[in-house]
């Protein structure tokens, strides 16, 4: 099959049997470098994408994404503005919202947590729906005075569904016999969730209503609108426009927001350090081929008396660099994502357990992380062949050939 002249050299050298030992090993381990360094960024890279998108479907599922506050003395926004709002694309939709920290109660326990009312029982709190592990989430609507609670904090307050426990706001107080105590209410637990996240216990979902009535509010309606996005972290569309019309607003970065930098900066820290790995394997790349222009040499030389051109030397070597970047990065691809995606499979195998007994690691697995991943590996390899492909182009036939 005819081949241009750069790429027939360049593949002939690099599967030339009679290169030295030495120079064998080093091309060896630079291949298996690249290999090991593409598979093991692809593995950390889909674990830590796995790892963020769980905490944001398990913690910002059920805490608000925008919260916009109280405008004016009916603290209701512009009709027209939640209207222009509902209608961007990153919007899912938007409730009304009320929340206020209280304490509950159980005959043996008490606990601080955060109350929120819920005014509609089809939109909102998802993630609280789907992980329902005991009693319903309609019960909040056909029970009266009925409470929801994570099974972390019922746990902790040793109650069931069924059970009744007293809940007490803060913000609200009333005077009796005994001073001025907090405005406080028995509820019956109808509903457990078990999301896996820190909210199990710190929050407690009642109906808007029952809310209302603890908070002593002679307005029925809340005094905040919850802005649900389809992704949380796009928000910058709808708080351009809160901005324009001069609304109060806050986000869920004032409350989550270190935790998601914290999470990000580590993933950065391993895209950089497995990097360098695939570098450290590319500089292999470098030896060999230098070693290899040394070898080499008055073969070089009489090619170039026969008219080959100075391009064409320098495009063989790059190739023949080339060919150990492309074969570690094709099998670092395939490996990686075959390991990523049988990952927990290949744990339970072996025995291991990372995050517990049962617990498996979340993974996603991104294509255009992987394309990422192997454009760079081949782009460090080409790197690498730079300066010997350039020592290869500069030799002097004259020099070499000399006293040959």
């Amino acid at each position: 099959m005819f081949h241009p002249l750069s790429i027939f050299l360049g593949l002939r050298y690099s599967r030339s049997k009679k290169s030295a030992g030495f120079l064998s090993f080093i091309s060896f381990f630079s291949m298996s470098g690249i290999l090991l360094g593409v598979l093991s960024l692809i593995v950390v890279v889909s674990v830590m994408n796995g790892f963020e998108k769980q905490l944001k479907d398990r913690i910002l599922g059920a805490v608000p994404h925008l919260i916009i506050n109280q405008h004016d003395e009916q603290n209701t926004p512009p009709a027209e503005l939640i209207t222009t709002l509902e209608q961007l694309p990153s919007v899912s939709s938007i409730l009304p919202y009320q929340e206020s920290e209280s304490i509950v109660q159980s005959p043996y326990e008490l606990k601080g947590v955060m109350t929120q009312g819920v005014f509609d029982k089809t939109k909102g709190f998802e993630i609280i729906k789907t992980n329902m592990v005991n009693g319903s989430w309609e019960s909040l609507f056909s029970q009266k005075y009925s409470i929801v609670i994570g099974r972390y904090l019922a746990s902790q307050l040793k109650v069931r569904i069924g059970d009744k426990v007293k809940l007490m706001v803060t913000e609200a107080s009333i005077y009796t016999p005994l001073g001025r105590m907090p405005s406080q209410r028995n509820f019956t637990v109808t509903g457990i969730f078990d999301t896996e996240s820190e909210i199990d216990d710190k929050i407690v979902l009642i109906s808007g209503d029952a809310l209302q009535k603890l908070l002593r509010k002679k307005n029925k309606t809340a005094e905040h609108w919850r802005v649900y996005l389809h992704d949380a972290f796009e928000f910058s569309e709808v708080t351009s426009q809160l901005d324009n019309a001069g609304i109060i607003y806050s986000s869920w970065e004032g409350t989550h927001g270190k935790l998601f930098q914290a999470v990000k900066m580590e993933k950065n820290i391993m895209w950089i350090l497995l990097t360098l790995v695939i570098a450290v394997a590319s500089f292999n790349i470098v030896s060999a081929l230098v070693m290899m222009v040394t070898e080499k040499t008055s073969e070089i030389a009489i090619l170039k008396t026969q008219g080959i051109k100075n391009i064409t030397l320098y495009k063989t070597f790059v190739i023949q660099g080339l060919y150990n970047g492309v074969i570690g990065s094709i099998l670092g691809v395939i490996l990686g994502v075959l390991i990523t995606l049988n990952i927990n499979e290949i744990s339970a195998v072996f025995g291991l357990s990372m995050l517990g007994p049962n617990i498996e690691l979340p993974i996603l697995l991104q294509l255009s992380d992987v394309l990422i991943i192997f454009v760079g590996a081949l782009g460090l390899s080409l790197l690498a062949t730079v300066y010997p492909a350039y020592q290869a182009a500069k030799i002097e036939p004259a020099s070499v050939l000399r006293y040959e």
